[in-house]
């Protein structure tokens, strides 16, 4: 569909083409300038994003966090044997507190800047940037519930407990139900994040004093004579 607005390629392309405000969402942007963006924009919850800002900003994240889970599956599989003590007794190993520390920081470093692009990229659809929260919020909820003892089921205390061993099973069961809603949920939401920029969204837009958009739509045609065809204005008198 037709852009309602200024299209800004991103860094790189010909001569003449300029990085938009950092107010207005760039199109077309390239990785560098979408991560700039990403944090400088991390408590701007107001305006819209385009596509590229967003799943730049994703990207990124991915390129992060998956040498933080390999490291993490690593350290975990060097220390199955280590699990539990010669009695049946489990222990936390120390290098995979680490590694949980580390990870949970990163989350909530980019918790905020995720949230916010996310919200505006809700915007440049059309939507309200409220339903990021539904992609957000069991995510957050899944943490909260593993830091408050979840996890502590996860590997039982005693593997010669029965009652143990239930908590633990009880536990991934927990989890898969969870899984699922929240893969259903992401499904959504990615639908959503996906979607092309919609004019809808125009309403979402910071304003100046005067209450205008910061670019002009015009609010009637132009009364311009020479957009008449010729033959209308050179009509000879008879």
């Amino acid at each position: 569909m037709t852009q309602p607005y200024p299209s800004y390629p991103a860094q790189g392309t010909p001569p003449g083409y300029f990085e938009p405000p950092l107010d207005q969402p760039w199109y077309g942007i390239g990785f560098g300038q979408a991560i700039v963006r990403y944090f400088k924009k991390s408590l701007t919850f107001t305006g819209r994003a385009s596509r590229g800002e967003f799943w730049w900003a994703q990207l990124f994240q991915v390129v992060i966090s998956v040498p933080l889970g390999i490291i993490g599956a690593a350290v975990s599989l060097s220390q199955m044997p280590n699990l539990y003590t010669s009695s049946g007794s489990y222990q936390s190993p120390p290098n995979m507190t680490i590694i949980y520390i580390i990870a949970l920081g990163m989350n909530v470093v980019l918790l905020l800047p995720n949230l916010a692009v996310s919200w505006r990229r809700l915007h440049d659809t059309g939507k309200v940037g409220s339903l990021a929260l539904l992609y957000y919020v069991p995510s957050i909820g899944y943490a909260v519930y593993n830091m408050f003892g979840g996890l502590n089921r996860m590997f039982p205390t005693d593997i010669t407990n029965p009652d143990d061993l239930s908590a633990t099973l009880s536990y991934l069961g927990e989890m898969m139900v969870f899984s699922l809603i929240l893969l259903v949920i992401d499904i959504v939401m990615i639908v959503f994040f996906a979607t092309a920029t919609n004019i809808k969204g125009l309403k979402y837009e910071p304003r100046g004093n005067d209450g205008l958009l910061p670019f002009s739509i015009p609010r009637q045609p132009p009364q311009n004579p020479y957009s008449q065809p010729w033959q209308e204005h050179n009509q000879q008198p008879h």
